[in-house]
């Protein structure tokens, strides 16, 4: 197994935004297809979600990677770009770019100086419970140039706080929002925090 930037790693790789594409949807289907969007339109979103990360974003992009298949991954945001948005602008119209923008500013965090936020880590089901999460989280800590790392995670997703913990994260807010309550059935989230104490 290979953990690195998907930028030092796609010489190994095929069809990327493919193999991106049907682990975060796999990933994350629950959320998105909760209320706003069906499985073919979800599929779409997760699609360009991957071909945005994995192009314009692949410094920040950390994969797991055994042969030439992508295994899991780790997405992560240190600055308050909006580049994401716009080309949500340009790739869907009316009120389809509406749910859209929706779904992702329910999901959005905005980091803060010296923050370095996990935007999303994702295991291939047939992965999981390997240390492929953990390896993929020391990762991103050893590259991080902030004093900490910061991520969302919901209340209900267990086996996700259970990781993190064991990575040394701890929840440093409990928030409830009825709006994603609504959206993504996903009410109560804990904001969890690892400092780099070096």
């Amino acid at each position: 197994m290979i953990i690195d930037t998907i930028d030092k790693q796609m010489i190994y790789l095929s069809n990327v935004p493919e193999q991106l594409s049907e682990l975060i949807f796999n990933g994350f289907k629950n959320k998105f297809t909760a209320k706003l969007f069906k499985d073919s339109t979800a599929k779409d979103i997760a699609y360009l979600l991957a071909k945005y990360v994995s192009s314009s974003k692949k410094e920040q992009l950390i994969i797991a990677r055994q042969d030439d298949e992508i295994c899991g991954c780790l997405f992560y945001s240190d600055d308050q770009d909006h580049s994401l948005y716009e080309l949500i602008k340009k790739e869907y119209s009316g009120f389809m770019k509406i749910k859209v923008f929706l779904f992702f500013l329910v999901l959005e965090h905005r980091p803060v100086k010296n923050e370095t936020y996990v935007e999303f880590l994702v295991v291939s089901d047939q992965h999981r419970r390997r240390g492929v999460g953990t390896q993929l989280i020391q990762k991103c800590k050893d590259i991080a140039t902030t004093k900490k790392v910061t991520l969302y995670v919901a209340a209900n997703n267990t086996s996700a706080i259970d990781l993190y913990q064991k990575n040394d994260f701890r929840t440093q807010i409990v928030q409830s929002s009825m709006l994603s309550g609504k959206i993504i059935n996903n009410k109560k989230w804990y904001f969890m925090t690892w400092e780099n104490l070096k």
